[in-house]
């Protein structure tokens, strides 16, 4: 009887111990998997969109003399943007930064503020479902009252990885939507800061309907 007690002790123990060793390598297995990549796309009032491609707008020294004009512009397909026109109907996602290289968008945590610096970021809409010939579209543009942020540039090469994140309100109303935004790839760079300040001014109407400038 003592013996039959014992071997089921022991039997026992070993259960144990192999239940023991497989919840520890299915944990370490769990560890071990890759967290999954962040899609290219924004989201605002709990819908996503794709975004498929980028620009990366160069503007030029500001007037401080300090700091360089780099427009960030994400769209989704069915959406073209060159040095001379916009068109397509489809999702648009655009930031204003100030950057401290001439050469490149310096790599870096931009916040909002209301005059140009470098780090900084002055605006940024959302568009969706926008018909850029008809012009006619959902708004969601900067709410500079809660302006929200910080927008977290980073590179690799020439990949660009961008975390966006602000406080919109939508077509002129005080609804306050949170945006937020991620972006990893190369950018298309359109310089435009050859061209005169009318024209400057004129290509930026083209895509940027923003009701509160």
């Amino acid at each position: 009887m003592m013996k039959t007690l014992s071997f089921t002790r022991f039997t026992a123990q070993i259960g144990l111990i192999v239940l023991f060793i497989s919840s520890f390598f299915m944990t370490s297995c769990k560890k071990d998997e890759p967290e999954p990549e962040p899609k290219n796309e924004f989201t605002v009032a709990g819908q996503s969109y794709t975004l498929s491609k980028g620009y990366l707008l160069y503007w030029g020294l500001n007037s401080d003399s300090l700091s360089v004009d780099w427009d960030v512009l994400l769209v989704s397909d069915g959406i073209y943007f060159s040095l001379d026109s916009v068109g397509g109907t489809g999702q648009a996602l655009y930031m204003d930064l100030n950057s401290s290289g001439n050469t490149e968008l310096t790599p870096g945590t931009y916040m909002f503020a209301n005059q140009r610096a470098a780090g900084t970021f002055v605006d940024a809409f959302a568009l969706i479902a926008y018909d850029f010939a008809a012009e006619d579209g959902i708004e969601y543009y900067l709410n500079t009252d809660v302006p929200g942020g910080p927008i977290v540039v980073k590179k690799s090469g020439i990949i660009y990885e961008i975390n966006v994140g602000f406080n919109a309100n939508r077509d002129g109303t005080t609804q306050n939507q949170a945006v937020s935004g991620y972006f990893k790839g190369q950018l298309n760079i359109l310089d435009f800061s050859m061209m005169r300040t009318a024209h400057k001014q004129a290509i930026r109407d083209r895509f940027k309907s923003i009701k509160h400038q």
